[in-house]
């Protein structure tokens, strides 16, 4: 009995350990939301030019919306449309909306990361004060484009607004639970860091960067998860994301319960590879005094909730009383977390159901363990997914 309490104690201690730093992030943001927002940008009368940059793997049928959404903003500025590998009628669609389009055809570098860099590298002389990235399967409010120039004050650099998932197209439990997470991820996270003064992060869609960025910080080109990994150069730089909660974009859930599984194992998995390919680098950064990086590293090693939260669960189960405790205390705030984006998302009762239905979910998410194993090890290519 004692081997096995020693044993059970060990797991208990690791359990912990693991899950800390995620805990602490969430203790972080979660807190930093009850907090007041004092710092109001600058009034700025200047109308920067600005380009609106779509990069776009067979989108024909959604590209369309997407810019028309686009097209509806006021204020100064270009639209230009990657057309990344593709082979269907994504570029026709586009140039039939009167947008710029660039095609780009290169087997071995392909997806997202790649066709910024095509465009950047395009644009840098064109005098454009700053590049706005907008996916191709989403929809932007018209006041875009204003709210964006009203945050490029007082220095900002970068800019990221609120990315949801399209709400009225969700028509699943698990699609649910995306749109309750993506209320989480994209909304309680980047307040509560603003409200607390720090970098608000990249999500990958619906964020700014400067052309001063640009050239200083340059773009990652290696990674799957190029906003994550963008973010810590912009931090390591001495640079900030301001986060704007007054514009939204929007994008489309997963077409089909594969598009999901697809989505979740490429955006998990890349996390979790970038823990162990960048977590010596920061810990050391950290370390020589870079104290800017000790938020996006807690970021970093925050699990997605699913499996942060079956971790805990482990915890409260296993009989040491210091784990249980700690255990019930992190569920707790959990639960306050997801009751933020619960009202902030104005959710009902459909959305709560989708959270009773959280405990077979999570036993759903334990099948991914051997395709995130997979990832962790050798990587994973960008792949479109399918919306609906």
């Amino acid at each position: 009995m004692d081997e096995i309490h020693w044993f059970l104690s060990i797991i208990a201690v690791l359990g912990m350990v693991i899950t800390l730093p995620g805990t602490l992030e969430l203790l972080l943001v979660t807190l930093g939301n009850f907090l007041p927002f004092h710092h109001k940008p600058k009034t700025s009368s200047t109308l920067r030019k600005l380009a609106v940059i779509v990069p776009a793997h067979n989108e024909e049928k959604d590209i369309k919306n997407t810019l028309e959404s686009i097209k509806k903003c006021s204020g100064k500025f270009d639209v230009l449309v990657i057309a990344d590998n593709c082979d269907d009628s994504t570029a026709e669609i586009a140039r039939g909306c009167g947008v710029r389009v660039l095609e780009r055809q290169d087997f071995f570098k392909r997806g997202k990361p790649y066709a910024l860099i095509y465009a950047f590298d395009r644009l840098v002389c064109e005098n454009y004060y700053a590049y706005v990235i907008i996916d191709s399967d989403s929809v932007v409010e018209p006041n875009l484009i204003d709210e964006i120039n009203k945050s490029l004050t007082d220095g900002i650099q970068a800019v990221q607004v609120t990315y949801l998932v399209e709400d009225s197209h969700i028509q699943t439990m698990k699609t649910r639970l995306l749109y309750l997470a993506s209320v989480a991820f994209n909304y309680v996270r980047p307040s509560g860091r603003q409200k607390l003064g720090l970098s608000a992060g990249i999500h990958g869609n619906g964020f700014t960067l400067t052309r001063y960025l640009l050239e200083k910080v340059g773009i990652p080109e290696n990674t799957v998860v190029e906003d994550l990994s963008y973010h810590f150069q912009i931090v390591s730089e001495g640079y900030f994301v301001a986060y704007n909660d007054n514009t939204r974009v929007y994008a489309l859930p997963p077409r089909t319960a594969e598009s999901f599984e697809q989505q979740r194992t490429r955006w998990e998995g890349g996390r979790m590879r970038m823990v162990f390919q960048e977590l010596p680098r920061l810990l050391k950064s950290v370390g020589t005094g870079n104290w800017r990086l000790i938020e996006p590293l807690l970021d970093l090693l925050l699990l997605p909730l699913s499996y942060h939260v079956l971790i805990l669960l482990l915890l409260v189960l296993i009989p040491f009383h210091f784990t249980q405790i700690y255990g019930l205390a992190a569920l707790f705030l959990v639960l306050i977390h997801v009751t933020i984006a619960f009202i902030y998302g104005k959710c009902g009762w459909e959305d709560f159901k989708a959270i009773l239905s959280v405990p077979p979910y999570l036993l759903w998410k334990l099948k991914f363990i051997s395709k995130l194993r997979h990832v962790v090890k050798n990587g994973v290519d960008w792949i479109r997914t399918g919306r609906k």
